[in-house]
């Protein structure tokens, strides 16, 4: 151990007796502070103009994809220093002959090996000194900053040092010229990050080649997650190269080609299989050290998950002829694969199958446009030729028809199977995202293990529709499968009921009444009162021009409308455009799902909606939740306008009209028939319509799809949609201003740097005095 320490030594004296350690170190302060300062006097900035800044950590330090992102400036640019260190760590002694005597004396290679690592493993600890300086200020300056989310970071950039460190002692005992073996580094470096795009179109070669690829070994860090498989892989690549350097110094004193061989070959082959069976799922361990766990399932998730028993598999359709086809492609299999790891973690015996077809898309006129004269199958051809896919796997419309896939459009899909033979279809959407999250992913495996929630809108009355695409229908909201917070996709199934036809079926969970414009018959009536008895949950929506037949129907429940339109004076919007507040207690009493409309200040918007009145509810049993408030301040009951397009809206308070804050939508609940019956009444029924649902206005931030699916998360009695809840986020705020960031500024551009420098001009100066 004293010999690797008396290396150690030499070697780092070499080191930092010449101006090319301490260049590096100047330039990488430069580099770390320039890209601290950047990004944190931009968010201090910011929040002093009175804009929220949640998740400062990761948006400072680690946020994916962002190249303003401290850590992943540093590791992006990491590979530029190392080779430039270890360049000359063995060329030197090559070159200039004392690697004979080291061969000569009784220094053995192992140390000699270890003794030159361990110096540059030294000189790494100094480099991730000079970001932990960033992390101490960014401690000073954020309020409750997530320190082990960082602390992981910065492990993964130390083991990356060490990998890379590693690669160039091996290439430097190579080579007698320096400038050799830092280009040689660079080029294993730039094979290990695109070995994993090779070979990933056949099965056979690509789990060994994704595993062998160092890109985004140390993103998982990064996030604030420690996983073993990482671990392991920095392991297995630091072992291998410093025994790859042995082996090589060890030639130099036997010259056995042979032998040589085998030990090159027993090296990587130990290695890879160590790395290999450490990625197994039922192997891997995890530790998320991030404060709200953002890398870890929820609770709810993971409870989903531990409820299985029996294996899962998840079959991947892919469609050569429809759109999204890069998703599945099997040069994209291991990285789609990804998006379920968290799943896999709790999960391990998950099974992943890739099935493609081809058969005519819903989705894709884009294909035929470019092959106008060619059929399907041709197309299909032409397309696997272009890919190097084997057209002879990819299945016929014949061979694909038992899947059902026709019903889902053709398109991109995907079928969870349990070994019981229940099975799901988890899709994908059209949106920014277009992948499935955790919410939906979790609601689909849910649907296996457990029942839906069934939901009946009742027809026959000129009610809004689930089945139609109209403005004023629910089809966006309910059924359509390639809308994200649609029922459809979050436990829920949808069906008409018809209440001339039968009763209400036992298992009816919520019914929904959505603009009833005609009374109800006699039987109807009956039938509609008897599931309310048995304390059937339910929806009730009204508009001013179904107040009749909709007052017989919520009156037995104490509710009422009042008379008029609730209006709402606006420089930029139509009076009838009501821009409701959630109420105080909704968040805490209802759903916990309405907390992202309360933090991001959002609206509710009605169209011609009415103001509720519940008085009488209380007297009938139940407790009264508001849900919706209008302004207190420009709103009022207008009951003299009916034609709001060419007629302007004045108040008159000798008729009635009474500006004040108005209930819009409200929540009953009651014990009834053995259990909690809960009825949600607005006064609107155009809120959740496809078009309102899916409106964006200028200057007016609504969110009613939200307000919808908390509505059914507090009516399915919180079994569905999935809420995915994770603890409220701490690090919000500054404690610093722009005065004191200032001073910060200087320090970390301009002196730290400087103090280096003064350092190596110092030890400088006292070896020329020598």
């Amino acid at each position: 151990m004293n010999t690797i320490l008396n290396i150690t030594k030499t070697e780092l004296k070499t080191l930092f007796y010449s101006p090319i350690a301490w260049l590096i170190l100047v330039i990488f302060t430069i580099q770390t502070s320039s890209a601290f300062t950047n990004i944190f006097g931009m968010l201090v900035r910011s929040a002093e103009s009175g804009q929220i800044q949640p998740n400062l950590t990761e948006r400072m330090f680690s946020q994916m994809r962002a190249d303003w992102a401290i850590f992943n400036v540093i590791q992006e640019n990491l590979y530029l220093y190392i080779p430039l260190l270890t360049m000359g760590l063995m060329s030197r002694e090559i070159s200039s002959g004392s690697i004979k005597l080291l061969f000569s004396s009784p220094v053995s290679s192992l140390q000699i090996v270890f003794g030159k690592y361990l110096a540059m493993l030294l000189y790494g600890i100094i480099l991730i000194c000079i970001i932990s300086i960033t992390v101490i200020f960014a401690n000073t300056g954020v309020n409750n900053l997530d320190i082990p989310h960082l602390l992981s970071g910065l492990l993964g950039i130390y083991l990356l040092i060490c990998a890379y460190a590693a690669i160039g002692l091996f290439m430097s005992s190579l080579t007698s010229y320096q400038v050799v073996a830092a280009i040689s580094t660079l080029a294993v470096l730039a094979v290990l990050a695109f070995v994993g795009t090779i070979g990933q179109d056949y099965e056979v070669t690509r789990e060994l080649a994704y595993w062998l690829s160092i890109t985004g070994r140390s993103d998982t860090f990064l996030s604030g997650l420690i996983t073993s498989e990482d671990v392991t892989y920095f392991l297995v690549v630091i072992i291998m190269f410093i025994s790859f350097t042995i082996v090589k110094l060890e030639a130099g004193r036997i010259k056995k080609k042979f032998v040589n061989f085998k030990r090159y070959t027993l090296v990587i082959i130990t290695c890879i299989s160590i790395g290999f069976v450490f990625s197994r799922p039922t192997i891997k361990s995890y530790l998320d050290v991030t404060a709200t766990k953002r890398n870890t399932l929820s609770k709810e998730s993971q409870e989903i998950v531990k409820n299985f028993n029996g294996k899962l598999k998840i079959t991947t359709y892919v469609n050569i002829l429809g759109d999204k086809v890069f998703y599945g492609w099997p040069s994209r299999v291991k990285s789609d694969m990804k998006r379920f790891e968290q799943y896999v973690r709790f999960k391990p015996d998950i099974q992943f199958e890739y099935v493609y077809y081809w058969d005519k898309p819903t989705n894709n006129s884009k294909i035929y446009n470019k092959y106008p004269n060619s059929s399907d199958k041709e197309i299909t051809e032409k397309i696997c030729k272009l890919y190097n896919l084997n057209f002879k796997k990819v299945l016929s419309p014949e061979q694909i028809k038992k899947i059902h896939l026709s019903d889902e459009g053709n398109v991109f899909v995907r079928q969870i199977e349990h070994e019981n033979g229940q099975k799901t279809f988890l899709r994908i959407f059209n949106d920014m995202r277009v992948m499935p999250d955790e919410r939906e992913i979790s609601a689909a495996l849910k649907r296996i293990s457990q029942r839906t929630i069934k939901v009946g809108f009742l027809i026959g009355h000129g009610e809004r529709e689930v089945l139609k695409s109209g403005d004023r229908d629910y089809s966006n909201v309910t059924v359509l499968k390639n809308k994200r917070s649609g029922l459809i996709n979050n436990g829920f199934d949808i069906e008409n009921v018809d209440l001339t036809v039968s009763d209400i079926r036992e298992d009816m969970d919520i019914l929904v009444l959505a603009d009833v414009k005609t009374p109800l018959s006699e039987i109807e009536t009956q039938r509609l009162n008897n599931y309310i008895e048995r304390g059937g949950n339910i929806l009730i929506a009204a508009e001013p021009n179904s107040r009749e037949a909709m007052t017989s129907i919520v009156e037995p429940l104490g509710v009422g409308f009042k008379d008029g339109t609730i209006v709402e004076r606006s420089k930029n919007f139509a009076p009838t455009l009501i821009q409701n507040n959630l109420a105080p207690k909704a968040v805490d009493k209802i759903s916990l799902l309405f907390g992202g409309i309360v933090r991001r200040n959002q609206k509710i918007t009605m169209l011609e909606g009415m103001g509720l009145e519940y008085s009488m509810a209380q007297q009938y049993g139940f407790e009264v939740t508001p849900l919706l408030q209008t302004k207190w301040r420009g709103v009022w009951n207008e009951l003299e306008t009916t034609d709001f397009e060419n007629e302007s809206v004045k108040l008159n308070t000798e008729i009635g009209e009474i500006a004040k804050p108005y209930e819009m939508a409200i929540a009953l609940n009651k014990m009834k028939a053995g259990k909690e019956q809960r009825i949600v009444i607005l006064g609107d029924a155009d809120c959740f319509s496809n078009t309102e649902i899916s409106m964006r206005r200028d200057g007016l931030n609504a969110n009613n799809s939200a307000f919808f699916t908390g509505i059914f998360h507090w009516l399915s009695e919180a079994k569905y949609p999935i809420s995915a809840r994770r603890p409220p986020l701490q690090d919000t705020g500054f404690k610093v201003d722009i005065p004191t960031f200032k001073i910060w500024e200087i320090i970390l551009i301009w002196l730290l740097p400087l103090s280096i420098i003064s350092t190596y001009f110092l030890i400088w100066f006292k070896r020329r005095k020598k």
